[in-house]
């Protein structure tokens, strides 16, 4: 993405939001083979989906709209 010369600030945004979310799986999955809440876990799996979804449609985006 930044080859193509996205938002910086977003994109950083972007990585810390999925380096976020993949911590809280981490605490998550360690906290649920405790007997424990599984709302770290799902918070993170949410997290990762999310950023996941969101970088893999700017890239579309950046595609349909610099290549054409």
């Amino acid at each position: 993405m930044e080859v193509t010369s996205a938002d910086h600030q977003t994109l950083t945004g972007l990585a810390t939001l999925l380096l976020i979310a993949r911590v809280r799986h981490i605490y998550g999955m360690y906290q649920h083979h405790g007997n424990g809440s599984v709302r770290f876990r799902q918070a993170g799996v949410m997290g990762t989906t999310i950023s996941i979804i969101a970088m893999a449609l700017w890239v579309i985006y950046l595609f349909v709209t610099v290549n054409l």
